[in-house]
């Protein structure tokens, strides 16, 4: 919801170029994650993917999305009191899709909207003096490989890109409503409310990255407001004012420093990328940190000095400097996070101390001002060319800003790296090219797909997560004890525990006869084994080599096979 200024400002001309550059950037993120996804049926291969897709198996199941509990059948000891759940609500009733896979992938292309409609509308209201921010905004957007391919194909973080996708929009929305000298709209306070809360249900950290992103434009507010009644005399409201925001401020330090929660997020223990400044310079040229992937040196360079440029103008026509605040307090906490030696890193803390989640956030404000960036460029060469001679021909005049035009297009074009983040998004979805292992193949699929046949509803089916046997919840539709690749009970990491034994130990079964008490334990009526490994190019953990190399000559009986995938009814234990 733009200012009347803002409004005033768009001509017709304006507005259409806008919904075009919308449509055009829509485009270009969705592309590669296409090209390199290849069909909507492809299972996820990442670490959280798996996790997320299983999750929407079981809120299916059980009709609870709590984000209170209702994931809590997804860890051994049924233990965890909170999870993000509300993109998990959302996908498990899409309507008319019955696979989960197939629901979860579509999410990733549904979420592309808002988040590019949440940067021109923020681009529209952050800026409203300068409407070709808007149009050239979401076009830089579209640029970055952090988000969503990052995020939503290596990373599997559905919820939490969820939430990104939402906070541009939900930011504009909060200016639009807060705005000094605004009218008071109470329905535009409501949806601003209303979408802040949709942010954090999304994703509890998304509150901190809202803090960040919208925080220094509502501090010089305040600061700006107060200053004003001190100087009509109010001075007492004043100090009630500071008094009061001192003491929310503690309580949400107290509270948070109570949660365990929040101490094994801020706890999270994560290795370095680099030097800080090898992490800063992979952050202006927005490099991938997770996997190896072939890509020119310059990266997105050329966006980046137009951010910079729209950055250094800020602050010296006093205009939106809290973008470029935000810009740099995402970049320096981005720094921290990955960077070594260590320095600061707490204040990464809420991020997991990954920067790959704050390079996701770094992109909003990096937008608007690469677009203020561009613009005044634009604005320079209208300028420069008016200032020419009458007698100047119009192919003269036409230089200065077709210079700059062919900058902007240099930097999209460059920027955009269409192969790299289609090599990106394959190397999550394709097997054989799966950066950490393939966890499922043709073999894989063959059999699962086969499981609401083969074998009865009543199965619980017991087998390595990493070699495929996570997904014959969410494709064969049959329990499994390990529906995560993270299989040791987080709280009880004793070997005796029922699951940990069964990963450190199943392949004992015929000598052991703690496997067979572990095996009652979790119900585990079937066992599913592929004996593919690394020189295969499968994942193999070794958090669970006791369910690979299992002898099953005798206590297994065949139920069916594809290549080196085959499933077991296990006898050995009665």
């Amino acid at each position: 919801m733009p200012t009347r200024e803002g409004t005033a400002a768009m001509s017709p001309r304006l507005i259409a170029a806008t919904a075009a550059a919308v449509v055009v950037a829509v485009g270009f993120t969705c592309l590669p994650l296409a090209r390199g996804m290849e069909h909507l049926s492809a299972p996820l291969q990442s670490w959280d993917g798996i996790f997320h897709v299983n999750a929407l198996a079981l809120v299916r199941e059980t009709g609870n999305a709590s984000s209170l509990g209702g994931l809590a059948p997804m860890y051994p000891l049924h233990d965890a009191t909170y999870y993000p759940a509300a993109w998990h609500a959302l996908v498990a009733v899409a309507p008319g899709l019955s696979s989960v896979v197939v629901a979860a992938n579509l999410s990733t292309f549904v979420l592309v909207l808002p988040w590019i409609l949440g940067i021109t509308a923020l681009a529209t209201v952050a800026i409203p003096h300068r409407p070709r921010v808007a149009v050239l905004a979401p076009l830089f957007a579209a640029t970055y490989i952090a988000f969503p391919v990052i995020t939503m194909t290596v990373q599997g973080q559905w919820p939490y890109g969820a939430s990104i996708a939402l906070l541009p929009g939900a930011a504009a929305l909060v200016l639009a409503a807060l705005r000094p000298g605004g009218a008071r709209s109470l329905p535009l306070l409501l949806a601003a409310a209303a979408a802040t809360a949709g942010v954090a249900l999304a994703h509890a950290t998304s509150v901190f990255s809202l803090i960040v992103l919208v925080g220094p434009w509502i501090v010089v507010g305040a600061v700006q407001h107060e200053r004003q009644r001190w100087r009509a005399g109010r001075r007492h409201e004043v100090i009630r004012d500071a008094v009061l925001a001192g003491l929310g401020l503690a309580i949400v330090v107290v509270v948070l420093s109570q949660s365990s929660v929040f101490g094994s997020v801020v706890g999270f223990n994560r290795r370095y990328f680099g030097s800080h400044a090898g992490v800063f310079f992979n952050a202006l040229r927005d490099k991938a940190t997770f996997g190896r992937y072939p890509s020119t040196w310059i990266g997105n360079l050329l966006v980046a000095a137009f951010a910079v440029a729209g950055a250094v103008l800020t602050f010296r026509r006093r205009e939106a400097r809290w973008v470029a605040v935000a810009w740099g307090s995402f970049l320096l906490l981005w720094v921290v996070a990955g960077g070594s030696p260590p320095f600061l890193r707490w204040l990464a803390g809420p991020w997991w101390t990954e920067p790959s989640r704050l390079a996701s956030l770094a992109i909003i404000p990096a937008s608007l001002l690469a677009g203020l960036g561009a613009d005044a460029a634009l604005r320079a060469g209208a300028e420069r060319a008016a200032r020419l001679p009458s007698a100047a021909s119009a192919t003269r005049r036409a230089v200065p800003v077709g210079a700059v035009v062919l900058a902007i297009v240099a930097a999209l074009g460059m920027g955009a790296r269409l192969g790299t983040k289609e090599r990106v998004v394959e190397s999550a979805y394709v097997p054989g090219r799966i950066t950490y292992g393939t966890v499922l193949d043709a073999d894989d699929a063959a059999v699962l797909s086969r499981m609401p046949q083969t074998l009865p509803a009543d199965a619980v089916v017991l087998g390595d997560p990493a070699g495929g046997a996570a997904y014959a919840y969410a494709i064969g539709h049959r329990h499994v004890v390990f529906p995560q690749l993270t299989v040791a009970a987080i709280r009880s990491p004793d070997p005796r525990e029922p699951h940990v034994l069964l990963a450190m130990h199943f392949n004992r079964i015929h000598w052991d006869a703690r496997v067979c008490d572990a095996v009652r334990a979790v119900g585990a009526t079937y066992f599913y084994q592929d004996t593919a490994g690394d020189a295969q190019g499968d994942k193999v953990s070794d958090t669970t080599l006791g369910l690979r190399n299992v002898d099953t000559s005798r206590g297994f009986e065949l139920v069916d096979r594809a290549g080196t995938v085959s499933l077991w009814r296990i006898t050995a234990c009665g």
